[in-house]
């Protein structure tokens, strides 16, 4: 059972398992230090001390003299004693290998901690995001590649595609619906009746059928009979000279067999998997201590349930596969094997997949879920898209191309994924992009950009970026003629409510401002800030959202400058595992955005019009356009200012 404690102590080991030194560490900000039982290490396959994402935490080193921890970007040794220092991991969680090095540099001795979530629930609710990344990424590349192209043999690369796959592979094989699978094929295996042909003497023959005849009349080892055979006049009759009947018959027997390709199909799935898990094992041995031993505890679990699966029976009696029966109905839809065979081509195709994002959210045992989130959320919202309006072509085409190791998936954190389609539902039909990681240049005094799009100053790079524009204009058009409506989205994972976000109490937001220090991984007022300069930097941008996880009943709020939908600001609730919400107020959002910019009556379009026929460059609305000197109820309004001549 887990407990909770304010200090805990590790121990570095040296490479043969030794014990060098032990390192104490401390919470100093209530985020509690967990302890994990040994049958939770084990059942786990995590580290026993477990730190909180966002924490701060001292330690001192309490052995090994001449030893220090050495230092890196979540590890800051202390200036004046290099046995002491603070841990920080931000939000990078999962394995955090602390390394204890001599006065030369030399590594002695490791150890390691785990850092765990705060905001999600570390296994469930990182495994879901996993678990629907892999099921969108396998989908694209089944509509890319298709079944027929899969091979038997898998392709490896590097040790940190091995270690995607490897992820991938342990998340499968500790699933409820894959182990209720195999359980039910070992339980209840598809069986089939079979004919073979085995030999019969005269007397054992039992039912005479064509095929016997047949064997009478050409068998070639033949014994005569006598007259007093039944067969004798028969055989007389059609003009056998000596009558005579084979020696032995060939006859068909039928019996029922487990070595069918069904059965073979899943034999070579659990022996593929076992060889990649040792492939996994012998690659770990180049890693640092800390991250083998955390590997080989991970691929124990897999090898031994594998192992375990592939003693049964059952796999006992079948042989090995040549092919895949992709055409097999049984393969297809016999509960079990239908399971087998999604898990397997999900791996297959993560296996023939490159994608260098995935170090970003998972590599070398550590897992980044903030960067695993920003990818989670951007398939959440193409679903959105894709379902909303009419893409110009379907999604796999944007996302996969073709490398010369094989598939790559093209999205990665700072890279430019579009996608363009229709929106048809509105008052016109309008010009849709939807784009990941779009860049809005900026500008310079001497040299400014507008009306091009883009930033009056610095670049901008929101997450996510909703464009809409009349289908009678060009895109660049629609940009200079102020008819661009543009919406962004920006994946904060370390917000955990809007209130923390937005804040109520002005003082408390202004005394917040002054603080030097700034406990990391908490919700940041520049987060909020970079809304607003999405909003206000970005031309033609009518809309800034952050897309949150948020705690259990997290809400969404939104501010609107008129009566109308856009402009606006604000945050909505997206929380892995209970999305269903979310993403439903987002798909409404965004489905009134793209009906608010399609009406031609409606305050934007009539802001943007006057706004692109002040500005534009004859000048000629400015000189004409004559304003009143009061309003309805008789107060004076501010006087049209004066134009120079050719302004």
């Amino acid at each position: 059972m887990a407990e909770n404690r304010e200090t805990a102590d590790i121990e570095l080991l040296d490479r043969r398992g030794e014990l060098v030194a032990r390192l104490r560490i401390a919470d100093t900000r209530g985020t509690t230090i967990r302890i994990l039982s040994s049958a939770e290490v084990l059942a786990t396959a995590e580290e026993a001390v477990q730190l909180v994402e966002g924490g701060v935490y001292d330690y001192a080193l309490l052995d090994g003299p001449g030893l220090a921890i050495e230092a890196s970007p979540l590890i800051q040794p202390s200036r004046f004693d290099s046995r002491t220092g603070r841990i920080e991991p931000g939000l990078a969680t999962g394995l955090l290998s602390i390394n204890l090095i001599d006065a030369k540099g030399i590594e002695r001795a490791w150890g390691a901690v785990e850092v765990r979530t705060d905001k999600l629930d570390y296994e469930a609710q990182y495994r879901r995001m996993l678990d629907d990344i892999a099921q969108e990424t396998t989908a694209l590349l089944m509509h890319f590649a298709g079944p027929t192209a899969v091979r038997m043999r898998l392709e490896r690369r590097d040790a940190e595609s091995l270690h995607q796959q490897f992820v991938l592979l342990r998340r499968i094989l500790r699933s409820r619906e894959f182990d209720d699978a195999i359980h039910r094929v070992i339980g209840q295996p598809a069986r089939r009746w079979i004919g073979e042909s085995v030999k019969r003497s005269p007397s054992g023959v039992t039912r005479v059928g064509p095929n016997v005849v047949r064997q009478v009349a050409s068998g070639q080892r033949r014994d005569s009979l006598p007259e007093l055979h039944p067969f004798w006049s028969v055989l007389r009759g059609y003009g056998f000279d000596k009558p005579s009947i084979p020696s032995a018959f060939l006859v068909v027997r039928h019996r029922e067999t487990l070595d069918i390709p069904e059965n073979r199909f899943v034999k070579h799935v659990l022996q593929e998997w076992s060889h990649f898990v040792a492939r996994i094992e012998a690659r770990a041995r180049d890693l640092s201590p800390s991250q083998t031993r955390r590997l080989i505890r991970e691929s124990g679990e897999l090898r031994e349930a594998l192992t375990g699966w592939l003693a049964e029976g059952l796999f006992a009696e079948v042989s090995t596969a040549d092919r895949l029966p992709f055409d097999s109905p049984l393969l297809q839809r016999r509960a079990g094997y239908r399971e087998v065979l999604e898990a397997w081509l999900e791996f297959q195709f993560a296996t023939a997949l490159s994608w260098d994002g995935g170090r970003e959210a998972m590599a070398g045992g550590q897992r980044n879920v903030a960067a695993l989130y920003e990818f989670w959320v951007f398939f959440k919202l193409l679903q959105i898209v894709r379902s909303t309006f009419v893409l110009d072509e379907p999604p796999h085409r944007s996302l996969v191309e073709r490398t010369a190791d094989g598939l790559d998936l093209r999205l990665r954190s700072g890279r430019e994924v579009p996608f363009y389609g229709l929106y048809t539902a509105g008052e016109r039909p309008m010009r849709v992009r939807f784009s990941y990681n779009r860049s809005f240049p900026g500008g310079t005094p001497d040299f400014p950009t507008y009306p091009r799009p883009g930033a009056w100053t610095r670049p901008m790079r929101p997450d996510y970026t909703l464009s809409f524009w009349p289908t009678e204009f060009s895109e660049e058009e629609a940009e200079r003629q102020e008819l661009m409506v543009h919406v962004h989205f920006d994946a904060k994972y370390r917000v955990e409510d809007w209130t923390g976000l937005f804040g109520i109490d002005s003082n408390a937001v202004l005394d917040e401002e002054k603080q030097v220090q700034e406990r990391e991984g908490a919700p940041k007022r520049t987060d909020l800030l970079k809304m607003h300069a999405y909003r206000d930097a970005i031309r033609r941008t009518e809309g800034a959202y952050v897309i949150y996880p948020g705690r259990q009943g997290g809400e969404n709020v939104a501010w609107f400058a008129f009566n109308d939908v856009l402009p606006g600001l604000g945050a909505f609730a997206l929380r892995p595992g209970a999305e269903e919400v979310g993403l439903e107020n987002i798909r409404t959002f965004l489905e009134d955005r793209a009906s608010e910019a399609s009406r031609e009556s409606e305050r934007l379009e009539q802001n943007t019009y006057h706004t692109f026929r002040i500005q534009e460059p004859s000048g000629n609305y400015r000189r004409l356009v004559d304003l009143p000197k009061t309003d309805r109820k008789g107060m004076k309004l501010r006087g049209r200012p004066s134009v120079e001549k050719g302004g």
